[in-house]
C-alpha cells in the first residue's frame, strides 16, 4: 500500500509552485501608439478637452487597440518594463501621459483590474496531497510494469508472474481490432481492453507485452 503524502512533501510542493499560489493582478488596456512624443502630447491635449481617445485616433487615421487581461510581465514583454510598471500603478479609467514603448509613444487607459488574493497552503493542502498521491501511484505502476517486463524478458511465464503478484488472469473470446467479438458483430469486448488493442494487434504470438489501459 502506498503511504499518504507527508506534510513535508506537501510543503515542498507548495514552495516549488509558489508562483501559482501567490497573489496576482491582471489588467486590460486600451492604447494608442504614436510615432513621436510630441504627437502623443498633442493627442493628450485633445483628450483634456473631453475628446474620446478613439475619436482622436480616427481623426489622425490611427486606430486604438485593446488588450485582454494581461499580467505585468506579459504587458512588459509587449511594450516595455517601464511602461508596464507605470500602467500597473495607474488608476482605472484614466489615460496616461505619453509613455515610451517598443513601438513608439503610448497613450494608455486602464480598462479593467482583476486581482487574485492568492492561496495559503491550508487552502490547497488537499489539492496538493491528491496530486502527490496520484504521482506516487503512477510511479508505483511504472515501477511494477518495469519489473514485470524484466521478468517476461527473462523467460518467466505470465501465469507465474500473476500468481506471484496475487493477480487473476482473464482470457477473452476472440476479438477483432475494433474491439468486437469475432463472429458476433453485435457483441463488444470489454471496454477496458480498447486502449490495449493497438498493442495487442502488433504483438507476436506467444510474446507477452504490457499495454496501458488506464493512464
Amino acid at each position: 500500500d502506498l503511504k499518504a503524502p507527508t506534510e513535508a512533501q506537501v510543503a515542498a510542493r507548495y514552495m516549488r509552485d509558489a508562483a501559482l499560489y501567490a497573489p496576482s493582478e491582471q489588467r486590460s488596456f486600451t492604447q494608442l501608439v504614436l510615432p513621436t512624443e510630441q504627437a502623443a502630447k498633442a493627442v493628450k491635449g485633445e483628450l483634456a478637452t473631453g475628446k474620446p481617445l478613439d475619436a482622436a485616433a480616427r481623426e489622425k487615421g490611427l486606430r486604438i487597440s485593446s488588450t485582454g487581461l494581461v499580467s505585468k510581465s506579459a504587458y512588459a514583454g509587449q511594450t516595455s518594463a517601464a511602461l508596464a510598471t507605470a500602467m500597473f500603478a495607474a488608476p482605472q479609467g484614466q489615460v496616461s501621459e505619453p509613455l515610451k514603448g517598443t513601438l513608439g509613444y503610448y497613450l494608455v487607459r486602464v480598462d479593467r483590474i482583476e486581482k487574485s488574493p492568492g492561496k495559503t497552503i491550508d487552502q490547497v493542502r488537499g489539492e496538493i496531497s491528491n496530486a502527490l498521491a496520484a504521482e506516487q501511484k503512477r510511479k508505483a505502476i511504472i515501477d511494477l510494469s518495469a519489473g514485470i517486463e524484466e521478468e517476461l524478458d527473462g523467460g518467466a511465464a505470465l501465469t507465474d508472474i500473476a500468481k506471484e503478484l496475487g493477480l487473476q488472469l482473464h482470457v477473452t473470446p476472440p476479438i477483432t481490432a475494433d474491439g468486437r467479438v469475432y463472429g458476433k458483430p453485435d457483441s463488444q469486448g470489454h471496454p477496458l481492453l480498447t486502449p490495449a488493442l493497438s498493442t495487442a494487434f502488433s504483438m507476436d504470438e506467444g510474446e507477452p507485452q504490457l499495454a496501458e489501459v488506464d493512464p
